[in-house]
């Protein structure tokens, strides 16, 4: 859930800012860089189930399996074309979607709320956080409210996804990192819910809990969305210029990485330039720095690179 160059969130003095910062961090690592890219659907089932199935998938209703997983029921691919055309892959994901059932799979790291990590400043990261957040998931009602109400007075954050991912993102950031180093995997694959509301980062991308409150009851207008998911998104690509800056720095080799968002913010889900505007970028190893302005569709795009590159 990200916009990207162009789109509705980008007409706004911040939005602008955004775009500007994009086309830097493009420049200095030599991204192939889409501008003017939409994805098919405003759907995450959709949009990454075409995706990782390298846009053959028409019929969704047979696409996804419900499961249980440790925490809650997800959502499991049946079918993945992708990761088909590799020997050895490792995943990265949110409890929204399991990736892991295919048999290319030797890794398997999906966020866990419950385990211990390292968090961006600003995060209480304490005792009472995740006591509550764990009575929280024991579903009653009285957990619920002391919950919600520890929140709204500021002594808790949420642990739970999406929340706990966003302010553990940098941290996953080093881990993938480490599993492109070892050269063990074919393919290291991501799913994270970063950008994704409730919003989380500040102005410094430093964690602020309060700003996940009210972003579903409609207590907030456009406006407001528009700015709070600027400056999330904005944060999101800055973690992932250190990232970058990270594998540079380290000499790590790689052949290429993709990074893009299946659709985009959706706080106006009737308009293409929020719902289907998205962010696609790649890192090739020896490649120069371009800009891709031409109308291009995500799931297209991406099954002819991948075969371009493979």
């Amino acid at each position: 859930e990200m916009s990207g160059i162009n789109s509705y969130e980008s007409k706004t003095k911040k939005g602008e800012k955004f775009d500007q910062l994009l086309y830097k961090i493009a420049k200095k690592h030599n991204l192939i860089l889409f501008s003017n890219v939409q994805s098919k659907f405003s759907s995450t089932i959709k949009s990454v189930g075409s995706l990782v199935n390298l846009n053959k998938i028409s019929d969704f209703k047979n696409l996804i399996k419900v499961e249980k997983s440790n925490f809650h029921y997800n959502n499991s691919f049946l079918k993945n074309e992708l990761f088909n055309t590799f020997q050895s892959v490792a995943v990265f994901q949110s409890t929204h979607i399991n990736f892991c059932n295919n048999s290319s799979v030797k890794k398997c790291q999906s966020f866990n709320p419950f385990k211990k990590k390292k968090y961006i400043l600003g995060f209480k990261d304490n005792s009472l956080t995740h006591f509550v957040n764990a009575w929280k998931y024991n579903g009653s009602i009285i957990s619920l409210f002391a919950w919600r109400m520890l929140r709204q007075i500021e002594l808790i954050d949420v642990t739970l996804s999406p929340q706990g991912e966003k302010a553990s993102f940098v941290s996953t950031l080093s881990s993938v990192t480490e599993d492109i180093k070892s050269k063990k995997y074919d393919l290291v694959f991501g799913h994270f819910l970063v950008p994704h509301k409730p919003y989380g980062y500040n102005e410094k991308c430093n964690y602020e809990g309060k700003r996940s409150l009210g972003n579903y009851n409609k207590s907030l207008n456009i406006n407001t969305h528009t700015d709070l998911h600027n400056t999330d998104r904005t944060c999101a690509i800055i973690y992932i210029d250190n990232f970058l800056n990270n594998l540079k720095n380290k000499n790590i080799e790689f052949n290429s990485i993709y990074f893009l968002s299946d659709h985009g913010s959706r706080n106006l889900i009737d308009n293409p330039g929020s719902s289907l505007n998205n962010i696609f970028f790649i890192k090739e190893q020896n490649a120069k720095y371009l800009e891709i302005n031409k109308s291009i569709i995500l799931q297209e795009e991406f099954k002819k690179r991948l075969f371009k590159n493979n």
